[in-house]
């Protein structure tokens, strides 16, 4: 059997977490094929476990583990995470304009869903 939690990040209240169990690929019915026990719907970030039960025609049972990671804090505008608003130029085409401010929100929304990557590398995308 496996599943799949997916990745989780804190963000201030409990999450469902969205499972699925297969079987050599073959997707199971809850309540039918397994049971769930155990961290379902987790609230702060941390490491937690869910046990899954096999029923009718599955048996035995698997414990996995995963993690709600720490929300990232980022500050608008700063788009090289030195503590410091920067503001101009982004784009290098020697004009501040809304190309430069959209190029800043559109990092600081890959950065809200978990993105990593340095924003001068980001903007060479």
């Amino acid at each position: 059997m496996g599943l799949e939690p997916g990745n989780l990040v804190y963000a201030g209240e409990a999450q469902q977490l969205n499972v699925q169990v297969t079987f050599n690929g073959i997707p199971l019915t809850e309540n039918v094929d397994y049971e769930l026990s155990g961290s379902l719907a987790p609230f702060e970030p941390g490491d937690y476990a869910v046990v899954i039960d096999g029923m009718g025609d599955y048996f035995g049972s698997q414990t996995v583990k995963y993690s709600v990671n720490e929300a990232a804090e980022y500050m608008l505008g700063d788009v090289n995470n030195d503590g410091k608003i920067d503001a101009g130029d982004v784009n290098g085409d020697d004009v501040i304009d809304a190309s430069d401010a959209s190029t800043v929100l559109r990092y600081y929304a890959y950065l809200s869903t978990g993105g990593s990557e340095e924003f001068e590398s980001f903007i060479q995308q």
